[in-house]
């Protein structure tokens, strides 16, 4: 009887481990999903450099309350299917989203954002954003368009007086 428990207390301790290295944590019910169906969603999820795990409520709870989180009792009702990531919220969300809509017995719960709980609203919301690397390529074309506006601005008036100087050279030579 001691080892299961320890065993136990071995895979509690590895899931808080998970979970502190963690920005984001989201919860789902998958009763009703095939393996094939769960399989899918992983490979999604590792696209995005997440990681999606089935585990038992106790061992969730037990967790969350290593870290101090003991307000999330209502996403350990049913089963648990536990999505981990440090990356792009907006790539992981949309993951789950697109799984969601196609596969009708995956219901998100919840979950957090940097240890603050978000709701399956804001999730929605956040699969809507634009990834991180759309964000930044829109930031460097905002910031390069002015640029590129001052350097004509301040080509004009050359092109002005090469055009007025070649009408000039034209006119003297006919």
């Amino acid at each position: 009887m001691p080892r299961i428990t320890q065993l136990k207390l071995d895979k509690v301790e590895f899931f808080s481990k998970q979970l502190e290295s963690s920005s984001i944590v989201f919860f789902a019910n998958h009763i009703g999903l095939k393996v094939s169906e769960l399989t899918l969603l992983r490979k999604a999820l590792r696209k995005q450099n997440a990681k999606g795990i089935v585990i038992k409520n106790t061992m969730s709870k037990l967790a969350f309350k290593n870290l101090g989180l003991l307000s999330l009792n209502s996403f350990f009702e049913g089963p648990s299917f536990v999505v981990l990531s440090s990356g792009d919220v907006a790539k992981v969300s949309k993951a789950i989203i697109d799984f969601k809509s196609d596969c009708e017995h995956f219901q998100v719960k919840g979950g957090l954002l940097d240890k603050v709980p978000v709701t399956n609203d804001d999730i929605v919301a956040l699969s809507k954003l634009p990834s991180r690397e759309e964000l930044i390529s829109k930031v460097v074309y905002m910031m390069k368009s002015p640029l590129t506006g001052f350097v004509r601005q301040l080509a004009s008036p050359l092109t002005g007086l090469v055009l007025v100087l070649k009408a000039i050279q034209d006119k003297k030579n006919s």
